[in-house]
């Protein structure tokens, strides 16, 4: 995944004005919720078509975001940062309960009960038990069931907490200016 660097930006009568860099919040790299809101570099599995891909710079832009993003072109064409904006009206709108055309890269674990029933234990790649040199999409092993499956928008949002995190942050924003007021501008280095 490229490394990424954005702003969240609201608007007023004077314009845009940024708000805090997304680098704090979103520090530990999500290639599949990056590819469900931006862009899709080819890392992720999940496969969303991304809500605001590749819609350049905004060209009104605030004047500090404007300048970080010339400060990571160093010198070289602006250009030759790939960039996007989404607004936080936008996100609202998309389809949050869309199901991913492709499986979740880490698998689920789950116990089988006596019942029968299978009760997820985890979702963590370190917890791999997995076949050699096989991907199915359902094994079995030291009595649990491991599963790749599909997720929504949604499950890969909530599953994020430094994403819950700053889109409750941008919803106060939205309050206060109104959701097509509030964005997040983000470029790829």
């Amino acid at each position: 995944m490229p490394d990424n660097v954005g702003w969240v930006e609201y608007r007023d009568e004077t314009g845009w004005a940024p708000v805090i860099n997304l680098w704090p919040l979103v520090a530990v790299p999500d290639p599949d919720v990056w590819s469900c809101l931006f862009l899709y570099s080819g890392e992720e599995f999940i496969n969303f078509q991304p809500l605001a891909e590749e819609r350049g710079f905004p060209a009104d832009a605030s004047r500090a975001v404007r300048s970080a993003f010339e400060e990571d072109a160093g010198g070289s064409s602006p250009n030759s940062l790939r960039a996007t904006w989404v607004t936080l009206d936008e996100i609202h709108h998309m389809d949050w309960d869309e199901l991913s055309p492709g499986y979740d890269d880490d698998p689920y674990r789950y116990r089988r009960e006596a019942d029968g029933r299978l009760v997820l234990e985890a979702h963590d790649h370190t917890q791999i038990n997995q076949p050699f040199g096989e991907h199915p999409v359902e094994w079995e092993s030291d009595g649990f069931v491991y599963r790749f499956e599909h997720r929504t928008r949604r499950q890969l949002i909530e599953r994020s907490p430094h994403w819950q995190t700053l889109l409750r942050m941008m919803e106060v924003l939205g309050a206060a200016f109104g959701a097509e007021n509030v964005r997040i501008v983000i470029w790829f280095t």
